[in-house]
């Protein structure tokens, strides 16, 4: 069998080719491994997956056990008609201490940081001995019935004979709704910084 000179040529050009290919993929290292370079092994994945779940089942079974004591913390009423069970429950806990409140000053709702609810709080002003009076007031505002906070407490000597005390605090309550709140209350950065 002849092979005629056109098919020499081909045959030429076509081992130059295969040749040259060779040669082109000898010289340049495979690319497969360039696009894996930000994988992790499959060992370091299993395990970033496997620490994933276990923080996100122990993070649903903290939301559980903590939604009821939210529940048991929180209204679930609007702030507007949060305000007046409130001072109606401020004046009940002065009546028992023996503590008559000169003002009770409500302050715009605001909504959390969080976004899951609002602060409603409210400034209390009263003039009463120390002991047992002030003393008995905080102590029932306090209480986790009544699902209120003092927030801010300012107690000052009004006269040293009677030992009469000036007290200003600021008492909150929370709700779980969000309506009819103001902006977001970061929190009061003033007691972890000593700044107002």
């Amino acid at each position: 069998m002849q092979i005629s000179p056109r098919d020499r040529k081909v045959l030429v050009i076509l081992v130059v080719f295969v040749v040259v290919i060779f040669i082109w993929n000898m010289a340049t290292p495979s690319t497969s491994g360039k696009g894996t370079a930000g994988m992790l092994p499959a060992k370091k994945a299993i395990e970033g997956t496997t620490l994933n779940q276990k923080n996100q089942a122990r993070l649903t079974r903290e939301v559980n056990e903590l939604t009821p004591k939210v529940n048991d913390l929180a209204f679930n009423i609007a702030p507007d008609e949060l305000v007046p069970r409130t001072v109606k429950d401020l004046q009940e806990i002065a009546a028992k201490s023996g503590v008559h409140i000169r003002e009770i000053k409500p302050i715009r709702p605001k909504l959390l940081a969080s976004g899951m609810g609002s602060s409603v709080p409210m400034e209390v002003h009263f003039l009463a001995p120390f002991q047992p009076n002030a003393m008995k007031f905080l102590y029932y505002a306090e209480d986790p019935a009544g699902k209120m906070v003092i927030d801010k407490l300012d107690i000052s000597s009004a006269d040293p004979r009677r030992k009469t005390v000036e007290v200003s605090a600021t008492v909150t309550v929370f709700t779980k709704v969000t309506t009819g709140a103001g902006t977001s209350d970061l929190g009061d950065k003033s007691n972890a910084s000593g700044t107002n």
